[in-house]
């Protein structure tokens, strides 16, 4: 592993994607997430970028008294051991096979501030900035949308619970009024590939 630090249609591909992708992430915040909330702060989002040799692993970080350029370094060096420790246990036959699998192809770690395109990723993340504007794109389009649509931007009007599972951060939807076509769109949290707050300053 290499490391670094840094401030700053409906189709069954699309959906199968997000659920890998999702997969992945759920393994990755497993690990992570605890690191991070015992040093202070929260694991705004991880994500996966690139492939092969080129993956990259960004890990954006929150804290109620911000995040510093030395935060970030930091939290860098602890996240990457934790990870690597991960990968040892697994070797020692102990540990989650499955993150160690996903771990191995080698990648680099970024670990950052959220920046004023603030992403946002679970449902209280949402919740938080009902009546700021987003920009989205998401797995396969959503049932209120045009067909392949992908991508949508507007003012967050409302964010509801999944009636099923109303404490699971990972699902519900989020309402989008689109002002340029006049429409409201409800989206589902799983078909959000990608969610950020958009700086109005």
């Amino acid at each position: 592993m290499t490391q670094s630090q840094e401030t700053t249609s409906k189709t069954a591909a699309p959906a199968a994607k997000g659920h890998r992708h999702g997969a992945a992430t759920a393994l990755l915040e497993a690990a992570i997430e605890p690191v991070c909330a015992d040093m202070g702060y929260e694991a705004l989002l991880i994500e996966w970028s690139g492939s092969g040799q080129r993956r990259v692993l960004r890990v954006f970080l929150d804290s109620p008294k911000g995040v510093t350029i030395a935060d970030c370094t930091r939290m860098g060096r602890l996240i990457g051991n934790s990870l690597d420790a991960a990968e040892a246990a697994v070797e020692a036959g102990e540990g989650n096979p499955a993150l160690a699998a996903l771990l191995a192809p080698g990648y680099t770690l970024e670990v950052s501030s959220p920046g004023v395109d603030r992403p946002l990723a679970k449902k209280r993340h949402f919740t938080a900035q009902v009546g700021g504007r987003v920009k989205l794109k998401t797995w396969e389009s959503p049932a209120a949308a045009d067909a392949d649509e992908r991508s949508f931007n507007g003012r967050l009007v409302a964010v509801h619970d999944d009636d099923a599972a109303p404490e699971d951060q990972r699902r519900g939807t989020v309402v989008v009024h689109d002002p340029e076509r006049d429409r409201t769109i409800p989206i589902p949290l799983p078909l959000i590939r990608r969610a950020n707050l958009v700086w109005e300053g």
